[in-house]
Parts: structure tokens; C-alpha cells; sequence
């Protein structure tokens, strides 16, 4: 028996027999946040152009800024192609400053309007701006919009304070200020792009802007986006 016992010593040190077998690695985490995909803003641009040239890549549209209106869905031209870009800009910022200066030229305009009027749905809707309204507003409030215009340029165009449409209701850059949180630091940039396309195949060539922003904040990501165009300004 103690001469079998050292033969299976010898050929299975009893090191390796009592040794509990390792265990696994735990898994890794999965990243609490997931970073939005970056993606080169012509890319964008260009994705888009097409879905307004060919219905079948109509998913080019979701990268509108604010979501796909029912104007948007029915757009299109006819071979539309990128003439010049614009060298790319950027801002950054604190947010609550930003939201103050926004804040204190959308007031001066609503007072024009009387009490209930509104901009982003809210209020009551019976009140909400309309272009007659943005008409008058603008030609009120100059010297705010161009405060507005010196402090942050880039967020200006970006939100379009220099238009009528600076007033819209739906305006997708207000609208993500509205949601953002009212302290901590954003981050604006902004690419322009000339376009060249036909609104049909008989039309002459005409050339409109095309602009690609995405807007940072600490919490959120809008990725790339083209800034929309409307009906109250179609460029």
C-alpha cells in the first residue's frame, strides 16, 4: 500500500491534486455610457443630400436636428451636390450663462406678444408664436439678438438668432437647451457646407447652405445633426 501510495506521489505531486481549480475572471463591465458614434460631418451631409435626391435611402433624413417633420419627409431635389465647406467652428461655454442670455431675449420677445404667448410648446397653445408674431419680435429685440450674436456666435447660428426662425416653436437647438441640465459646461460645433441641386430635373441649378452641428453637454451627445430648414425660412 505505502509503495503505491509513492509511485502515485511521484507521477501526481499532491500539490497539484489539492489544489482547487482557479476561478474565472470576472466578466468586465459594460461601459456605464455609451459614446455616440463619431462621424465626419460630410459624411452626414452627404447621407443626407441623398436621402432628399432618392426616397429608398430615406433614413439619410434622421439625422435632422430635432427629429424628421412632416415637411422634411416630403423634401427633394434633384442632384444635389457639396460645392464648397466652410472651415469647421466651435464654443464652448457654461451653460447657465448661455441659458441666461437665451432666457432674457426669449422674454423680451414674449412680452411683445402679452401674457400666455410661448415658445416650445409651452404655455397656451392658442398663443404660441406664429411668423407673423417672429416678424415683429425680431424687429424688437435688435439689440438683444445681437448681444446674444457678440457672446456666442457659434451657438447663435447654431440656433439661428439672426432669422425670423430664431422664434419658431419647434426650434431644435432650444429645444435641446430647454432639456439640458442648468448648470455645467456645453460644447457647440458647426460645419457649413454650400449645395448645389435642382428643385426638378427642368430647373436651373441653384445653391442653398447646408449646416452639420452637434451639441455637447456634460450629460448628453446629439451626435452630428443637420440643422433643419423651414417654411418661415427655407435656407
Amino acid at each position: 500500500m505505502n509503495k503505491l501510495l509513492a509511485i502515485l506521489t511521484l507521477l501526481f505531486p499532491l500539490s497539484t491534486l489539492a489544489a482547487p481549480a482557479a476561478a474565472p475572471a470576472p466578466a468586465k463591465k459594460a461601459e456605464a455610457k455609451a459614446e455616440v458614434k463619431a462621424e465626419d460631418p460630410q459624411q452626414i451631409a452627404e447621407k443626407y443630400l441623398a436621402a432628399l435626391a432618392d426616397p429608398k435611402k430615406a433614413q439619410g433624413k434622421d439625422y435632422l436636428l430635432g427629429g424628421v417633420s412632416l415637411d422634411a419627409k416630403a423634401a427633394a431635389v434633384t442632384s444635389p451636390k457639396i460645392v464648397s465647406k466652410q472651415e469647421p467652428r466651435s464654443e464652448e461655454g457654461q451653460l447657465g450663462d448661455l441659458q441666461s442670455a437665451v432666457d432674457a431675449l426669449d422674454k423680451a420677445g414674449l412680452q411683445l406678444l402679452g401674457e400666455g404667448a410661448a415658445l416650445g410648446g409651452a404655455g397656451d397653445p392658442a398663443k404660441e408664436v406664429n411668423v407673423d408674431h417672429a416678424r415683429k419680435m425680431a424687429e424688437k429685440t435688435k439689440q438683444l439678438r445681437q448681444e446674444l450674436i457678440t457672446k456666442y456666435p457659434v451657438f447663435a447660428d447654431v440656433i439661428r438668432a439672426n432669422k425670423m426662425i430664431y422664434w419658431h416653436p419647434k426650434n431644435p437647438a432650444r429645444m435641446i437647451l430647454q432639456k439640458a441640465d442648468k448648470t455645467g459646461a456645453y460644447k457647440v460645433e458647426y460645419v457649413a457646407f454650400t449645395v448645389e441641386s435642382k428643385d426638378s430635373v427642368k430647373d436651373k441649378p441653384r445653391q442653398w447652405p447646408l449646416r452639420v452641428v452637434r451639441i455637447k453637454t456634460d450629460a448628453t451627445d446629439s451626435g452630428w445633426k443637420v440643422l433643419p430648414a423651414s417654411s418661415w425660412d427655407p435656407e
